[in-house]
């Protein structure tokens, strides 16, 4: 009678016995292969199965992998579209001024006051020599004192604290003085046409924002979208992994196992 070495605990036990005398393991689950070689039996081989849970818990993690991408690819695609219709501005601005666009002379200077609902907002006063300009579009906000050719003289940029001048363009202080007066009369204009309900300063710091809340939703999705994605491709492998095979020589009736002392 065959003599086995069970592979829970490793004690001898019959090759017939359906479990462990000594740990009650099922023995029933090992395949003892028949090949004899000099009296040895290959020991019984227990083939570990696949763990359904790998697999499962890999394709919950695809469900979230998808949502986040595609809140990703939704910050690419022109956020900043829905700002126009949807900020307090826009809305003040066609209530007060009837229109979505208005152009005048005043003083001298041609002012004009744009809204396009789903590309730009363009506020601008000028005379033949200069020109200010605010304009907000879906890709960008750009804030100018230009010369009569456009050529910018004076950039502003948009902080947390509001709007500063911008260290991209060297500007002496006369030209950065005479920039902020025409800022000052185009601001006084705008509150004007709003009925003082909302001011230009307003309308940036709400663009702003709206861009600091996009951009943190873009972050946060590419991060969780990779990291599920990472977490599905490792589940994938370690359910996919070639099961492991225990196995150990074992002596038929009569002969010693491999290894053992005569």
């Amino acid at each position: 009678m065959p003599i086995i070495k069970c592979p829970e605990c490793g004690e001898e036990v019959s090759s017939y016995a359906k479990k462990c005398i000594h740990c009650g393991f099922p023995l029933s689950k090992c395949e003892i292969p028949k090949d004899i070689d000099a009296g040895i039996i290959s020991a019984p081989v227990q083939i570990k199965k696949r763990r359904p849970l790998f697999l499962i818990l890999a394709l919950l993690c695809i469900i979230p992998c998808v949502i986040f991408t595609f809140l990703f690819v939704f910050t690419l695609d022109d956020w900043r579209t829905m700002f126009f219709t949807e900020n307090t501005y826009y809305q003040i601005a066609q209530k007060e001024i009837g229109s979505s666009e208005k152009r005048e002379e005043i003083d001298g200077m041609n002012y004009v006051h744009r809204l396009n609902a789903d590309d730009e907002i363009i506020l601008m006063i000028g005379d033949d020599k200069y020109h200010f300009e605010y304009y907000l579009s879906n890709t960008e906000m750009r804030i100018h004192f230009c010369d009569a050719s456009w050529g910018p003289l004076v950039s502003y940029k948009m902080t947390k604290g509001g709007l500063e001048v911008s260290d991209e363009i060297a500007a002496d202080s006369e030209t950065i003085n005479l920039a902020n007066t025409m800022r000052g009369l185009c601001d006084s204009i705008i509150n004007i046409d709003l009925g003082g309900k909302c001011t230009i300063d307003d309308l940036l710091l709400e663009y702003y924002h709206y861009g600091l809340k996009i951009n943190a939703i873009k972050i946060c999705g590419i991060t969780f979208a990779v990291l599920f994605l990472s977490a599905s491709v490792l589940l994938l492998v370690l359910y996919f992994k070639k099961p492991k095979r225990i196995s150990s020589d074992v002596a038929r009736d009569g002969a010693n196992p491999a290894g053992s002392p005569l």
